[in-house]
């Protein structure tokens, strides 16, 4: 054991209890503003803010258009300005929706690219199948699998042609991808744990680490 360098500050009960005080104050004020203020459940977006961004910043354009006008300007200018790294962040999302793919074909270590794409459009909340490429600013459409090759260059993972594990005479090659191919991109970028939302990581690459890894 070794004392800290910096003195700690003793317990104080008082000081504790004076800050639950102040915690109850803000929790009645905010619970009296919340019974009567009306929220619209379905604010304007930002141009380009779109599919899992947009859902992610609903509730908090609500609340702000509830406070005030100049609230919900302020909170719009925010979400821009937040979600400019946006096609990091779903090129991690392809990541992560890719291994979940492959999570319900437990036997598989290769999935025809035509494979992986049906399966991301169909997934319910729209961000494949309404595809406006990484930066928003595409015509709608789905997902493809070149468009998704292209993502994935920016990790060093390219198709490649495959062929059923055992193979017969009327089998024939695709383009695809080894599970294999993944794993390092899945260990940096999603901790290598089980495919959750709340695993990816929001990217913040620097001009070194886009070198290494490819820039999105």
């Amino acid at each position: 054991m070794q004392r800290s360098a910096v003195e700690l500050t003793r317990f104080d009960p008082k000081m504790i209890l004076d800050q639950a005080q102040d915690c109850e104050i803000v929790y009645q004020e905010t619970l009296a503003w919340a019974r009567q203020c009306e929220l619209n459940l379905n604010p304007s977006m930002p141009e380009g803010l779109r599919n899992r961004p947009a859902d992610n910043w609903r509730v908090l354009l609500a609340v702000a258009d509830a406070c005030s006008p100049a609230w919900g300007r302020a909170a719009r200018e925010a979400a821009i300005a937040l979600s400019k790294n946006q096609d990091e962040d779903l090129a991690v999302l392809l990541l992560s929706d890719i291994r979940d793919i492959f999570d319900r074909h437990p036997t598989a270590d290769r999935l025809a690219s035509a494979v992986i794409v049906a399966e991301l459009n169909e997934l319910p909340d729209g961000l494949w199948s309404e595809w406006r490429g990484l930066r928003s600013d595409q015509t709608l459409r789905r997902l493809s699998a070149g468009e998704m090759a292209r993502v994935l260059a920016n990790f060093h993972i390219r198709p490649r042609t495959i062929w059923p594990p055992r193979r017969g005479t009327k089998d024939r090659s695709a383009k695809g991808y080894f599970k294999s191919q993944f794993a390092e991109a899945w260990a940096a970028y999603l901790d290598g744990t089980p495919s959750q939302p709340s695993n990816v990581r929001h990217l913040n690459l620097t001009s070194g680490d886009r070198r290494r890894r490819g820039s999105v």
